[in-house]
């Protein structure tokens, strides 16, 4: 999770981004119904099993553990899933990434939920930094998600790369200013069947940003 404090201009645009998604230390909910799901153990026949990633266990919640952690309140099909991430893989992706020293970031606590950010605050995953996102987060982004009406958590990793592929492009062919509106001349946002409360970009015409993941099982733990 990270603090949007130090973002810079635009509150309402922060409000914007806060008002859909994400999660930190503390507790946390969402706005729309997930499907059903159960613990990945339980789902391998009996099988010694367990998915690990960074090296810690991580599975998708029953519903039953949904409904106690959700207190009742709707949630979104990425509350599903534990979270990977520790106070160590925060300070490489720090690193890695540039990340300034006044952008807080903060490790999901135990039972957190990724729906509902606690205020000045939203949940990313780390997957969307490959694809191109950094913080403070560009304005460009910040303008997209405001005027996509969704919060940084409800697109999937390609839709990251997509979106900064797009405005390096726009960018090099001196149009930067109107690199949203170029954007919604290429691309629709669209619905995940699958993952409620989740959104991809599809092609108009054709694909016009090329190299985007197959397949990525790994954000919504990260």
């Amino acid at each position: 999770m990270v603090d949007l404090t130090t973002e810079g201009d635009d509150a309402s645009e922060r409000t914007a981004n806060q008002a859909s998604t994400s999660g930190r230390e503390g507790s946390q909910s969402s706005g729309s119904t997930a499907p059903s799901g159960e613990p990945i153990q339980a789902r391998q026949r009996g099988r010694d099993r367990t998915l690990r990633i960074n090296d810690q266990q991580v599975y998708r919640r029953a519903d039953m553990e949904m409904v106690d952690l959700a207190g009742g309140r709707p949630v979104y099909t990425v509350d599903y899933f534990t979270s990977a991430v520790t106070s160590l893989f925060l300070a490489t992706l720090r690193e890695e990434f540039r990340i300034p020293p006044d952008v807080e970031l903060l490790v999901p606590g135990e039972g957190d939920l990724p729906s509902q950010p606690p205020p000045g605050y939203v949940a990313l995953s780390a997957e969307y930094f490959r694809a191109g996102l950094r913080l403070p987060l560009h304005p460009y982004l910040r303008r997209a998600l405001t005027r996509l009406n969704v919060a940084p958590m409800q697109l999937n990793t390609n839709a990251y790369h997509i979106l900064t592929s797009c405005f390096i492009l726009w960018t090099k062919n001196f149009i930067a200013k109107r690199s949203f509106r170029a954007f919604q001349n290429l691309y629709r946002m669209k619905s995940a069947p699958s993952s409620s409360g989740s959104y991809y970009f599809q092609g108009y015409k054709r694909t016009f940003i090329t190299g985007c993941l197959d397949s990525d099982k790994q954000f919504k733990h990260l």
